[in-house]
């Protein structure tokens, strides 16, 4: 692989430039409680816009008191976005948005290049809603057929650490284990929310461009 380097929005990113990427659209969706300008998102639009790739980070509807999102309004929205585009699709959801991204791919007739999968909850009703107080009930009334989202895309990766307090690892490994993801673990690094995060998450996007 042949990178260039550089030091870019505090965060300490040295994976900034590559050649021979394919030209994909990488599509964002964060978690309950963010925004396109939360988390590790501002730091990885500016990796992405150094690299002149084609990408949406869009905020979605967080519903009442920014804390009650409607899980079809996301996926609406979601689909609105992919439609914009022919290009091959790289789908990145965190947290809840991991949930939103494998939701989607469930419902619609899609393939695309490769789905990761940050701090994701579990495939589960019960658990689902324990994970997130029942806040986000909507979006886990079913166990979604592994299966079936699997054979929709080429690669999953999942990506998590063993100390995060709001998906416990135990979670994201069972997960992974249903959809045969690729699984990375991190150490010490929490639900991966804050910017120190693109450090580590941005290689692993990246490498979905070869």
């Amino acid at each position: 692989m042949d990178y260039l380097f550089d030091i870019s929005c505090r965060c300490y990113v040295d994976v900034i430039h590559r050649v021979n990427m394919k030209d994909c659209k990488i599509i964002v969706v964060h978690g309950i409680g963010g925004s396109s300008k939360s988390n590790f998102f501002p730091c990885l639009k500016e990796i992405f816009d150094s690299l002149n790739l084609d990408y949406d980070i869009s905020d979605y509807d967080l519903g009442l008191f920014n804390l009650i999102p409607n899980a079809k309004n996301w996926i609406i929205k979601l689909d609105e976005i992919i439609k914009t585009t022919d290009k091959p699709l790289v789908l990145v959801g965190y947290s809840l948005g991991a949930r939103t991204v494998l939701m989607y791919l469930e419902e619609h007739n899609i393939q695309v290049e490769a789905v990761i999968l940050i701090s994701a909850p579990p495939n589960s009703p019960i658990l689902g809603k324990v994970a997130k107080q029942g806040r986000v009930a909507g979006f886990f009334k079913k166990k979604l057929n592994s299966k079936n989202i699997s054979s929709k895309t080429k690669r999953i990766i999942q990506v998590h650490s063993t100390d995060d307090w709001s998906i416990p690892y135990f979670l994201g490994k069972m997960l992974a284990e249903e959809l045969e993801s690729e699984f990375v673990t991190f150490n010490g690094r929490g639900h991966l929310a804050d910017i120190q995060a693109t450090v580590l998450l941005a290689p692993i996007i990246l490498s979905t461009l070869n």
